[in-house]
């Protein structure tokens, strides 16, 4: 073998060793994980893509060993209702395992994560395992999220009326008012005939966790939920801004932003 063969393997070796090294390097350790996953944290993308507000998850974990998380929507689309479900959570290594049990003390789901990146901004996980519906599966889903700061739970209650929409409409237009209360319930209100009319919908009920919000009602007793869901943007000095991304049936984005105005009466 020549010195100048024997030159470019020592270089790819070394080259190998410092990557290698490098990786190795920013692997979180057990201490970076614990210190800084403590808090609220908003789903934002999904392998790399962009998430629509509709597929938002809320996951908040507590210095005890306990999260909780919140979301509306299945990967497979299909809607739900898990509004703050408890979970128990350990990190470990560079791994955080998530369990949440039935009222009876069975197992109703366990989640494991790799966590590739962690700071008090951003949290990048890979969902490799996960036990659902009596089984465990492989998984491989890179998720990432951002943390959140605010918390419009409580600035949200009262009466609001929209007072503009940009963007594709979703829902009808700005001429209709929402009153949120103190128990999880609202009240939708169009405008007729010079009146503000409280709609026939039924079971109306929402959630802000953080700065997220998720909203279903029945257009009539006895039938299927609907779901709506946006990312609030502010709530200040009367005025309340909501913004989400949707998706067409063809695959397309959309943004609409809604800004409403405090009513007080």
């Amino acid at each position: 073998m020549n010195r100048k063969i024997k030159q470019l393997i020592g270089c790819a070796i070394l080259v190998s060793a410092l990557a290698s090294c490098q990786k190795e390097e920013f692997k979180p350790s057990q201490k970076e994980i614990e210190t800084n996953v403590v808090g609220k944290w908003k789903r934002v993308r999904l392998n790399n893509e962009e998430c629509t507000t509709n597929l938002r998850q809320i996951a908040t974990f507590n210095n005890d060993g306990t999260m909780y998380s919140t979301t509306t929507l299945t990967s497979t689309g299909k809607s739900l209702w898990e509004v703050k479900s408890p979970f128990e959570y350990t990190c470990y290594d560079n791994k955080i395992r998530s369990i949440c049990y039935f009222e009876d003390g069975t197992m109703r789901s366990e989640l494991n994560f790799k966590v590739e990146e962690i700071n008090q901004e951003k949290l990048r996980v890979l969902l490799y395992r996960n036990f659902t519906d009596g089984e465990y599966r492989d998984n491989n889903t890179l998720i990432e999220y951002k943390r959140v700061t605010d918390d419009f739970s409580e600035q949200i209650i009262g009466l609001w009326e929209g007072d503009e929409l940009l963007g594709e409409e979703t829902f009808g237009g700005v001429n209709h008012r929402m009153e949120f209360k103190q128990d999880g319930s609202y009240v939708y209100y169009n405008f007729e005939s010079g009146n503000w009319v409280p709609s026939a919908d039924v079971d109306n009920v929402f959630v802000v966790d953080g700065d997220w919000l998720a909203c279903k009602w029945r257009p009539q007793a006895g039938a299927d939920f609907e779901y709506e869901r946006w990312d609030i943007d502010s709530i200040k000095d009367g005025s309340m801004v909501w913004s989400a991304i949707r998706e067409k049936e063809d695959g397309m984005r959309y943004t609409t932003t809604f800004t409403w105005k405090r009513v007080i009466e």
